[in-house]
């Protein structure tokens, strides 16, 4: 089934396809950047190296069928990544996740993906539940999870680096499950 959604498709501003052994660069170019990394329960990576390494991490995953990534394409240049990092087909559940290089943020282009995913993973993929980890210092992305119907279900704390962060776990779930409750 997973397969079958591995595939290109496109929002009004956007291409988004399968992510590939191509974007290295895109990931060394999102997690360099302080900013960005700040914001991802990730380190900093400091050389290409360390992206190559998540990438094949990353493909592996969605070889496996436990993950699915999409590049994301702005007039064929490529700015960020959206997908589902966790995918459990037994639960139909699966935590969302993305990223953006900096210079695109606040463009209404995270949402036009985050959307488009959330609709594929509640329609072809048949998923009922979506969650999505943001921490707290990610006021954008709640802001943006809370427009996409995404409620805020708790906070937790947790470490990343060393260093103690707080975060929220937003949920979405499918509207078949929501008009059945």
């Amino acid at each position: 089934m997973l397969q079958a959604v591995m595939r290109s498709f496109s929002t009004s501003r956007l291409v988004l396809r399968p992510l590939c052994e191509d974007d290295a660069e895109l990931l060394f170019r999102l997690n360099q950047d302080e900013e960005v990394a700040r914001l991802m329960p990730r380190t900093r990576h400091t050389n290409i190296t360390e992206s190559q390494q998540l990438l094949d991490r990353l493909l592996a995953q969605q070889s496996a069928g436990t993950a699915a990534w999409w590049t994301l394409l702005e007039q064929g240049r490529p700015i960020g990544t959206v997908g589902f990092p966790r995918i459990n087909r037994s639960e139909q559940t699966a935590q969302l996740a993305y990223e953006l290089v900096r210079d695109r943020w606040g463009l209404g282009l995270a949402q036009e993906a985050v959307a488009a995913v959330v609709e594929l993973a509640f329609g072809e993929l048949e998923l009922v539940r979506i969650v999505a980890d943001v921490d707290e210092l990610n006021v954008r992305s709640a802001r943006l999870a809370e427009r996409l119907g995404f409620v805020c279900e708790k906070r937790f704390d947790e470490i990343i680096d060393g260093e103690a962060r707080r975060s929220r776990l937003y949920v979405r779930v499918s509207p078949t499950v929501e008009s059945h409750a």
